[in-house]
């Protein structure tokens, strides 16, 4: 039997917007500290009953906090100030902090039986994961402003301006949405559900050389919670918001096999169907964000017609007071007027098939000694069902010049959680290790080099749907295709060199080192939508704001696309050092192959990166305990990135801010004539290397550290 307790609690300040090469300031208002406070408790009871029946017994439960703090409060609004040079300065709460707090209650019991007969071991056994969770999720709910410049044109004639910081004088505001009382704990999602799982298996000893494993995984999921009814919803969509994972089930057959050769090989593989591992918060989205419990204002005036342009209106941006947003927009909140994130009646549990192959050898070197042992082995997976997501509430209207559709502005979304059936990976892997037992003591040597190929349609990294639906780079975010990952690192170099000896008495001295070498990141050339939250190619200002929509590279001369000075919109007539700066942009990144064309996603990668990890570790005896034995002082020195320690040019970190998306056009407008219009605050140098330099992942860091063994 095991009792196993755990406590912990751990916090971390996250600094917003400081890296190089970001045009935006977060001062200390708007960083925030993450916090996670964790227990967890579990039990577990091993019996054999007879020489071949046995079982286990395990229960366990745990508890999850997450909290997300603004350093000096979650009560005050966000504020942009816009800066002469283009930049911007943020002040207050930040807006994905202003309700943002997530429990996680969790109870776990399985029964499992082994039982041998003959040459078969037969595996049994039913579990259940049942998850009971909180979810405060409730951006910009004390509201986003937005304001030209920080003095008053009074105070500063020359940079100042009329819709000041200093004169409280917004020019937008840019989002407000909250519970519909305006209340913003009101907008927690409760919500409970159960995994359960029966499975069976055997393992099947054909031979002293070989073993087959061949079983069934079934998994069901129960809930008796559902979002609130959006009655608007379903008249206008003839379905109802009210989707769980209730009811939804996966049934996941799996063979493997080993074969021991004579010769010191073994061949090993297997196939089967894998699922698990999507975030809670995917499906409890769907019961904050319903558009009954989280509304935004009726701007429209679709609900009370008195309520149009109220956004825009002297009340909401005269006098602005960072904690509390104007009443008149706080009187325009209505159930049933808000945006939907719902789950598709017809979503499946995401799964997908995975194939694998290796060959393990153990062969001599002669005089570099014999028990080396070499693995290579290739793992491809292929998507039975991803998770993807769709505004159903978007219609296209006309069509772009460079091909990519354009839809309405609805005043509110609708996004689905729904599935695709596109994506794959495939790795091949080759691995080195040997131990040498010397007289200088034990040396420990691995040598890994992975090479990965994984293509997806939505990388899927972020916890809530608007992120998911928005933050993708795409030519069409209701129709995205299939493109290499987000997570693929084509090339991996790895190892570890470890000696450890006795110098004095039974006390062991050991030092480890870890290193890296991999290839960089993809990341995507995109365009800013509109100027502010409006896009040119339509869709709601929500995502809008994420600044993803793929570059599209015009042909010389190619009429299609203006460029003109920044705040030109609309514009007609070319500027002709804002083309040829286009241009010098394009030849230095290395993108005059896609003249004519949209670059694709994650078309281009990052620098390649490098990583030591240094460990050095002492043992100290000290005494005896009767009953309990000797007991130790252990030592350590850990020292992570060497190289940074050594030169300052080694260890960096220079990659594409996430989600991976490089802005090249800062902004994007349609003409008169249908053609695009290109403006940028750089002149568009800063693309030519668009990776910005990572400070807190590029240092050396040192710890000591003691524990007590006995």
């Amino acid at each position: 039997a095991t009792l196993t307790y755990q406590d912990v609690l751990g916090n971390n300040i996250i600094p917003q917007g400081n890296s190089s090469g970001s045009d935006r300031l977060g001062l200390p208002s708007n960083w925030y500290d993450r916090s996670e406070d964790f227990q967890a408790i579990s039990a577990q009871l091993f019996s054999s009953w007879t020489d071949a029946f046995s079982t286990e017994v395990k229960i366990a439960s745990q508890e999850r906090v997450t909290g997300q703090v603004s350093l000096f409060g979650t009560d005050m609004a966000q504020m942009t100030i816009d800066t002469p040079s283009g930049g911007a300065i943020r002040v207050g709460s930040d807006e994905f902090r202003h309700g943002n707090r997530l429990t996680n209650d969790q109870i776990q019991w399985k029964i499992k039986g082994d039982y041998l007969w003959r040459n078969h071991k037969f595996t049994v056994g039913i579990e259940q994961d049942s998850l009971d969770i909180f979810n405060l999720f409730n951006p910009a709910s004390n509201g986003l402003y937005e304001f030209d410049c920080i003095n008053t044109l009074a105070t500063d004639p020359v940079n100042g301006c009329a819709n000041s910081y200093e004169g409280r004088q917004a020019a937008e505001l840019n989002d407000y949405s909250n519970a519909f009382t305006n209340v913003k704990d009101d907008a927690a999602a409760t919500f409970e559900y159960q995994i359960n799982t029966l499975y069976a298996q055997d393992t099947w000893d054909v031979n002293s050389q070989f073993t087959v494993q061949y079983g069934i995984r079934y998994d069901w999921y129960t809930s008796d919670d559902t979002p609130a009814l959006n009655q608007n919803f379903q008249d206008t969509f003839g379905f109802s918001n009210q989707a769980t994972l209730d009811g939804r089930d996966v049934i996941m057959p799996r063979v493997g096999f080993t074969y021991d050769f004579d010769t010191g090989t073994t061949l090993r593989g297997g196939v089967g169907l894998f699922s698990g591992g999507s975030p809670n918060v995917w499906i409890s989205n769907s019961f904050s964000n319903d558009g009954v419990t989280i509304v935004v204002p009726d701007d429209d005036g679709n609900v009370d017609p008195s309520c149009a342009g109220v956004l825009e209106s002297p009340a909401a941006l005269t006098n602005v007071d960072a904690f509390n947003v104007a009443q008149e927009v706080q009187d325009c909140m209505f159930q049933g007027a808000g945006d939907v994130e719902f789950t598709d009646p017809d979503f499946d549990v995401p799964s997908s098939w995975r194939y694998n192959l290796a060959v393990d050898h153990e062969f001599d070197l002669g005089p570099l000694g014999d028990g080396w042992f070499l693995t290579a082995e290739a793992v491809f997976s292929e998507v039975q069902d991803a998770a993807e997501w769709f505004d159903i509430a978007r219609t296209q209207i006309d069509t772009a010049p460079d091909g990519r559709p354009i839809y309405d502005t609805p005043s509110t979304y609708a996004v689905g959680l729904t599935n695709t059936s596109k994506g794959f990976s495939r790795t091949y892997s080759l691995s080195l290790a040997k131990l040498w037992d010397t007289r200088a003591g034990a040396f420990d040597f691995t040598f890994n080099y992975t090479y990965m190929d994984a293509e997806d349609v939505n990388p899927s990294q972020s916890s809530t749907v608007s992120s998911n639906y928005g933050r993708p780079a795409t030519f069409d975010r209701n129709g995205r295709t299939l493109r290499p990952s987000d997570f693929l690192v084509e090339h991996r170099f790895n190892g570890t060199i470890d000696w450890q000896k006795e110098l004095f008495g039974d006390n062991v001295t050991r030092v480890s080192m870890f290193w890296e070498y991999r290839s960089g990141k993809p990341y995507s050339f995109t365009m800013r939508e509109g100027e502010g939250d409006t896009s040119v190619w339509g869709g709601d200002s929500t995502f809008a704001r994420r600044d993803s929509q793929l570059l599209y590279i015009p042909t010389l001369g190619d009429n299609t696309v203006i460029f003109a000075p920044v705040d030109s919109f609309g514009a007609t007539v070319s500027d002709p050092a804002v083309e040829a700066a286009f241009n010098a942009f394009v030849a230095g990144a290395g993108l005059e192959g896609f003249r004519g064309q949209i670059v694709p996603r994650n078309h281009d990668e990052t620098d390649w990166r490098s990583r030591i990890n240094l460990r050095i570790q002492q043992e100290i005896g000290l005494f005896d305990v009767p009953g309990v034995g000797e007991t130790k002082l252990r030592l350590y020195l850990d020292i992570e990135n060497l190289g940074n320690l050594l030169n300052d040019d080694w260890g960096r970190v220079e990659q594409v801010f996430f989600p991976f998306n490089f802005v090249a056009v800062d902004q994007v407008s349609l003409n008169a004539n249908g053609q695009y219009v290109y403006s940028s605050f750089d002149n568009f140098e800063d693309g030519i290397q668009p990776e910005s330099f990572f400070d807190e992942q590029s240092v050396y860091k040192i710890q000591f550290g003691v524990t007590f063994q006995f």
